[in-house]
């Protein structure tokens, strides 16, 4: 099995940057790098994130690196890559995309084989076993009417992004966050890892 990065907002911190060069088995300059920008509904690689991580790799010496879009690009792409970066945006537009184009079975089977995964925001969150918290938290986000809430199971490490910025995740009743998770917990019997914009885990 490769190594899985999952971070709520990508390199945010020079730690987490450092983690994720430790992951590496090869030279930073020799790493082939897939960007998949899908979750980004309408601006893609011309998302302010997506730039940023282009610059962010090059700062760390990789140069081959490029953006996918699994929603029209054939996702054969991501088996040359040595590293694929799950950017943010919208879960459920992610998961129905890898799902229909086959790229979930690719990132499994690239994981399984070695490979270095980095998952942002909801790109952690759709590597997980589901997405039910996020159509527990904002359900007005599934615009494709996604049945199956089922993620990639590369891990089972169910992650929360953003953790303690209220701001994201507004609730008519009021509630905060932590509460609405906590419903989840006990309504799933389940644990979710609460993940901060400074934060990573590494599996």
């Amino acid at each position: 099995m490769g190594k899985i990065l999952l971070t709520s907002a990508g390199f945010y911190t020079g730690a987490i940057r450092s983690r994720f060069l430790q992951c590496f088995e090869i030279k930073p300059e020799d790493a082939r790098v897939s960007i998949i920008t899908t979750a980004s509904i309408n601006k893609k690689s011309n998302n302010e994130f997506a730039l940023k991580i282009l610059r962010d790799f090059h700062e760390m010496g990789m140069k081959n690196v490029h953006f996918v879009n699994i929603e029209f690009e054939e996702p054969e792409i991501l088996r040359q890559s040595d590293v694929i970066y799950l950017n943010g945006g919208n879960p459920f537009y992610l998961l129905y995309h890898l799902k229909r184009s086959g790229a979930d079975t690719i990132i499994r089977e690239f994981a399984e084989n070695g490979g270095l995964l980095v998952g942002v925001s909801t790109g952690s969150i759709v590597l997980g076993p589901d997405i039910k918290l996020m159509q527990h938290f904002s359900p007005e986000m599934d615009s494709v009417g996604l049945d199956d809430l089922t993620g990639l199971g590369v891990t089972d490490v169910r992650v929360f992004p953003h953790y303690g910025d209220e701001t994201l995740y507004p609730d008519k009743q009021g509630r905060r966050v932590e509460e609405r998770i906590l419903e989840f917990e006990r309504s799933h019997r389940c644990y979710v890892n609460r993940l901060r914009d400074d934060g990573a885990i590494v599996i």
